[in-house]
């Protein structure tokens, strides 16, 4: 995910997100939801790296040998446990990396339509601030709201019914 400072503003009725508007009479919901990064996936991309460097070494190996170049294949192996242990280094690297991972903060707004993410966070105090100010400004014309909030965005992944799964790249 990436992260891009996000201007949040509530005023005169109206929740803005960036340029997108709101309007606070439509909102029937916001409500916070956790994303949890998925472990293991290191790992999973490590095996299937290495995996994929076994079957290329043993494809050039046997070519080799069907053209009568055995002492080539000598190098070969070297140059296998060389790319190894490059992806045992990234692998671990990766690994550190993903106990770092903060859990991401989701801003959701049901509307008459579809709910929808608004903001994706690291900050989980801004986050149910913002859902605080939302519902107390539905209520009072006069509440205000201005923040820059870092929002991370992705894949924007929207699921319809029981089972479906779609992913929609923008």
């Amino acid at each position: 995910m990436t992260a891009a400072n996000t201007e949040v503003q509530v005023t005169k009725r109206v929740l803005w997100v960036g340029g997108d508007a709101y309007p606070l009479h439509n909102i029937a919901r916001a409500q916070v939801r956790t994303l949890h990064p998925r472990p293991g996936t290191p790992v999973r991309d490590f095996l299937v790296e290495i995996v994929r460097w076994i079957a290329l070494a043993v494809l050039v190996i046997t070519a080799m040998a069907l053209a009568g170049l055995q002492g080539v294949a000598i190098y070969i192996f070297v140059i296998l446990g060389l790319v190894i242990l490059v992806s045992v280094f990234k692998l671990l690297r990766a690994i550190s990396k993903e106990h770092e991972k903060k859990h991401y903060y989701l801003l959701v707004l049901q509307t008459s339509g579809d709910p929808r993410t608004l903001l994706a966070s690291t900050d989980r105090e801004q986050i149910y601030d913002l859902v605080q100010t939302i519902m107390a400004a539905i209520d009072d014309a006069a509440v205000t709201y201005h923040n820059w909030i870092s929002n991370y965005y992705g894949d924007v992944i929207r699921q319809y019914g029981d089972g479906n799964i779609g992913k929609i790249v923008k």
